[in-house]
């Protein structure tokens, strides 16, 4: 999976990630807080310190509206 595909996943799960410097803070939902995101998320710190710093408006995600899901829903149909 993309690193950028990743973080906004877990952004919709309700994650919050800011760095400080060089440092990666997170607040995850209680019942999110998996090992295997840990892991990630520290296997990749230095790459997602970096994005986030270039992209600070990166996991500002927007849900789409009801009649969105609708179209994109028509279009896979029948595109």
């Amino acid at each position: 999976m993309n690193l950028v595909k990743f973080l906004q996943y877990l952004a919709l799960q309700g994650w919050k990630l800011w760095s400080e410097g060089d440092n990666l803070h997170y607040d995850a939902p209680q019942e999110e807080s998996t090992s295997s995101v840990l892991v990630q998320l520290k296997q990749h710190k230095s790459e997602i310190v970096e994005l986030l710093r270039e992209h600070p408006d990166l996991l500002h995600i927007y849900p789409l509206a009801y009649n969105q899901k609708a179209l994109w829903f028509l279009w896979q149909l029948a595109p």
